[in-house]
């Protein structure tokens, strides 16, 4: 394993910071929130309507849980800084001595997964809604706004990481080194 100095950006710090002073955490968690909260209440509503649970929503749940908890993971294990394409916002493949494309990110993937399971449902009631009335519903475009918004956050928050993170005593992932 390399030291940190040879995989960080020169410019970073070899600092230690809370995984809850990470942009991508916080993105992440914003992200599912957003995404989790109306299945949470549609799903007490139907139950205490019919007392049957969906399966389809419990398996959204779980996948917005599991696709969340990889893009922090990512976030958590990272111990390379990443460029992106040439043209697109970050650094370059040759501003780091080590580094690796965003899509080969962890925390990229999970955020990218999280949004399309969010969204994709949201996109699909947005359609037949307009295809039967020819209205749009606010709503829809809304919380398709602040999911997109918030998985950028968790991107743009990996991208320009500059510390390596370390989480609570008892969470997975590296304890707060010694100074």
């Amino acid at each position: 394993m390399q030291s940190i100095e040879q995989v960080l950006p020169p410019f970073a710090s070899n600092q230690h910071k809370s995984i809850f002073d990470s942009k991508t955490f916080w993105g992440a968690v914003s992200t599912a929130v957003t995404a989790i909260s109306p299945l949470v209440k549609d799903m007490v509503k139907d139950f205490l309507k019919t007392g049957i649970i969906s399966p389809f929503t419990i398996l959204r749940i779980l996948l917005l849980v599991g696709t969340t908890t990889l893009a922090i993971v990512g976030r958590v294990t990272a111990d390379t800084p990443v460029y992106t394409p040439e043209g697109l916002p970050g650094p370059n493949k040759t501003d780091f001595i080590d580094s690796k494309s965003i899509f080969e990110s962890k925390t990229f993937w999970g955020a990218v997964s999280t949004a399309l399971v969010a969204i994709l449902p949201t996109i699909s009631d947005f359609l037949s809604e307009y295809h039967k009335t020819g209205k749009i519903n606010i709503d829809n475009i809304t919380e398709i706004a602040i999911v997109l918004a918030s998985t950028t956050v968790t991107i743009i928050g990996r991208v320009v990481a500059e510390n390596p993170v370390y989480t609570p005593v008892g969470l997975p992932g590296p304890d707060k080194p010694n100074s």
